[in-house]
């Protein structure tokens, strides 16, 4: 056995050199990680990686689907530099103080000033969805019951291809 589950990874357990506040950031290389509850200097506590947040940010606007860094010498979120927090899920204007952030565990990159490579490096392509109809010619068959599974399906494979899209244009996977 060349490994052994040891938890979910909402949280991974974390002793600091110093006190951690509820709320605030912590970056462990290339992992960025959010206290949810006060932690002693040399105490065990918790960082959790996955999840909402509303997180300080500079003069940056930000639109829902971009990538938001830690700016660890600023303590604020950031466009690029630093480690990557997460996602931006609302869009966030230049005046406003903070940016929604759904953190992304286990960091997928850098913003370039730390640790060299990409922001981003997608392990594969993964082609739009496309839904295979019950005959051989592209028609669905059956009547009534059938159009409806169609609609469906196609609702479900559109709102697929857009979030594939978003996820393309953000660099997180790789185009077809």
């Amino acid at each position: 056995m060349n490994a052994t589950y040891v938890q979910k990874g909402e949280y991974i357990d974390y002793i600091p050199p110093a006190d951690v506040n509820a709320g605030d950031v912590v970056v462990r290389g290339r992992l960025a990680g959010v206290a949810k509850l006060d932690i002693k200097a040399g105490e065990l506590g918790a960082l959790a990686t996955s999840g909402v947040y509303d997180v300080l940010k500079g003069g940056e606007a930000f639109t829902a689907g971009d990538r938001v860094f830690w700016d660890e010498a600023n303590g604020k979120a950031a466009a690029e530099g630093g480690v990557m927090l997460g996602v931006c899920v609302r869009d966030a204007d230049a005046s406003d103080a903070t940016v929604r952030v759904i953190l992304r565990g286990g960091n997928i990159g850098t913003g370039g000033t730390q640790g060299g490579g990409s922001a981003t490096t997608p392990s594969a392509a993964i082609a739009d969805v496309v839904i295979r109809s019950v005959t051989g010619n592209g028609s669905w068959s059956g009547g009534d019951g059938n159009s409806n599974v169609a609609a469906d399906l196609t609702g479900i494979r559109d709102a697929v291809n857009a979030v594939l899209a978003v996820l393309r244009a953000h660099g997180l996977v790789e185009d077809e």
